[in-house]
């Protein structure tokens, strides 16, 4: 499993002070991933941006309603941040009729 996270509206970087505030604003990591039911996906991370993360479990909750998959995550301890955060991601299946 691969995720890289990225916010909207990031522009190419013209500067150092630029790019390492570009490279602030993502997220990304990699790993063998299981399913423990009945609704988490357990990432074992191989590589990530944040060395920390390396050998972590990184644990989302699942929840799949009609066209739209959200996964939550367990508390998270971010680099950028100062207290634990918690990250949705939402998608819906290409072409439903209505949004989440």
């Amino acid at each position: 499993m691969v995720a890289l996270i990225t916010p909207d509206g990031r522009s190419h970087p013209q500067t150092e002070a630029a790019e390492a505030a570009a490279y602030r604003s993502m997220l990304a990591y990699s790993g063998r991933y299981r399913v423990d039911p009945p609704n988490r996906l357990v990432t074992v991370v191989d590589i990530a941006w944040f060395e920390p993360w390396v050998g972590s479990e990184q644990v989302r909750y699942c929840e799949l309603s009609g066209d739209g998959l959200t996964l939550t995550s367990a508390p998270l301890n971010m680099p950028q941040q100062n207290a634990p955060a918690f990250a949705v991601v939402r998608w819906r299946r290409e072409g439903a009729s209505r949004p989440f």
